[in-house]
């Protein structure tokens, strides 16, 4: 059976990323409309868990790995509000402004060295979390150790053992986050370290619920589909056959005037 993953190049790392039914993605939209701000991360988390595998990606690749999903759902176009004025943009333009390049920092520790890059999740519930996630070697004097395998608790260890300054590490970290900000429209960006990156998933995945209760319900009606079968079409698929439905219509009306 073909799969219905489809293979993308992420920043030199090879991941499948696969299309999600209309059935999940209503299920995402209630989750979003249900949640607090405070849980939005962990959605999209969850999301990024059940659709995208391949090579292990750091926090801006999933990012960008969510966003190619979202394409998948809505297309290339979205629009928003800003200061009172719609504006319409295409993805792309914001996957073209992602920056992967990023300073690591260093951290000198006795006769080895820890080196900090970008954290790996999309949700942090402490500081520590953060540091922990955020370390991606520890530099020898003979060789360098990767920690890209390491459990978090092996990586905890590490620092654990290490006695580094914590406060001043995670500060530092945060420093090159954002220098790493997106810049969407204008004065309009995208931070890392505030939140609003995870705000900008929300508002362009949602939409509203009550219009895809509508949506289905057209969907059962016009085309005779059942509650299971909502879990096997996309949405832009469901699109296509009602367009189709629409066109066939018109055109039987034509043929009777």
């Amino acid at each position: 059976m073909i799969s219905n993953y489809q293979n993308f190049n992420i920043n030199n790392k090879d991941v499948k990323i696969r299309e999600i039914s209309f059935y999940e993605f209503k299920n995402l939209c209630k989750k979003l409309y249900a949640s607090d701000a405070k849980n939005y991360g962990e959605i999209f988390a969850e999301l990024f868990n059940e659709t995208i595998k391949g090579d292990s990606l750091n926090y801006i690749e999933k990012f960008y790995a969510l966003l190619l999903l979202r394409n998948f759902i809505h297309g290339t176009n979205f629009s928003f509000t800003l200061n009172g004025i719609q504006t319409n943009l295409n993805m792309n333009t914001i996957l073209e402004k992602i920056n992967f390049d990023n300073k690591n920092v260093l951290v000198k520790v006795n006769e080895y060295t820890l080196v900090f890059g970008i954290p790996n999740n999309l949700v942090y519930n402490s500081i520590d979390t953060l540091i922990v996630d955020s370390l991606l070697k520890v530099v020898l004097k003979d060789k360098e150790i990767y920690c890209n395998n390491f459990s978090f608790e092996e990586r905890k260890k590490i620092i654990d053992e290490s006695s580094i300054p914590i406060f001043e590490t995670y500060k530092n970290i945060l420093a090159n986050l954002e220098d790493l900000k997106i810049n969407i429209f204008k004065n309009l960006d995208i931070q890392l370290t505030d939140g609003t990156l995870i705000d900008f998933l929300k508002s362009i995945f949602l939409e509203d619920i009550q219009v895809l209760y509508k949506f289905e319900f057209f969907c059962i009606r016009s085309l005779h589909l059942n509650a299971s079968d909502f879990e096997k079409y996309t949405y832009p698929e469901l699109k296509i056959f009602l367009r189709h439905l629409s066109d066939e219509a018109k055109k039987n009306t034509q043929q009777v005037e």
